[in-house]
């Protein structure tokens, strides 16, 4: 019999930038580039090109989406050039932290876990 996954995790606070460790109630970030026009030569992309981040939780055996965008406007977690990408997860980072001890429940209908009392919406 499968070993049932579990629907709600504490938050340990602690972020991880590489899926290959983490515990149980860890954060995972990890960022999207946003497709940008090719070079003048129609190859590659834009040296400058924004983005922004994700996140998923570990339940203990696998990595889970966290719907990061039901806890913090895009603008917080958005950058406009590469270079800003570590100033801007060391704000997540800290951000994450302030989590410490808080519930994270599975929803199904989205497939991803919410902290349904720091929702925006």
């Amino acid at each position: 019999m499968p070993r049932a996954r579990p629907t709600r995790i504490i938050i340990t606070g602690h972020v991880v930038f590489d899926p290959n460790f983490g515990g149980s109630g860890d954060i995972h970030l990890y960022w999207r580039d946003v497709s940008g026009a090719a070079g003048e030569d129609g190859g590659g992309v834009r040296p400058a090109q924004p983005g922004y981040f994700s996140a998923s939780i570990f339940d203990g055996s696998d990595w889970r989406k966290l719907q990061l965008s039901r806890l913090l406007p895009y603008a917080e977690r958005a950058y406009q050039r590469a270079v800003q990408r570590p100033r801007v997860a060391e704000a997540l980072r800290l951000v994450i932290l302030q989590w410490r001890g808080e519930s994270a429940q599975y929803h199904d209908e989205s497939r991803t876990f919410r902290l349904a009392a720091r929702e925006l919406y």
